[in-house]
C-alpha cells in the first residue's frame, strides 16, 4: 500500500490553463492531485492531528473539511 501511495504522489506533471492559453508542463513535487477520490483522504491522514496541536493553546479553533483547513483565532482584549 505504501508503494502505491508513493507512486501516486510522485512523477506528476501539471500545467496551467488561462483562457485559451496553456503553460508548459512542469513536474509537481509537493501537494496532492486535485480531483481524485483519494486526495481528501490522504490530506486528512497527513494533517489529522494539526487541529489538536493548534487548539492546545485555548485561543485557536481549527476545523477540517475534505481538503480544507480553517483556523479561527480568538482575541481576548481589544489592545
Amino acid at each position: 500500500m505504501i508503494f502505491w501511495i508513493k507512486s501516486f504522489l510522485s512523477q506528476r506533471f501539471c500545467a496551467t490553463r488561462f483562457g485559451d492559453s496553456v503553460s508548459n508542463f512542469k513536474q509537481s513535487e509537493i501537494g496532492f492531485p486535485q480531483g481524485t477520490v483519494i486526495s481528501p483522504l490522504l490530506f486528512n491522514i497527513f494533517i489529522n492531528d494539526l487541529p489538536g496541536i493548534l487548539t492546545s493553546d485555548g485561543l485557536t479553533n481549527a476545523a477540517l473539511f475534505a481538503d480544507d483547513l480553517a483556523v479561527i483565532l480568538k482575541k481576548n482584549s481589544p489592545s
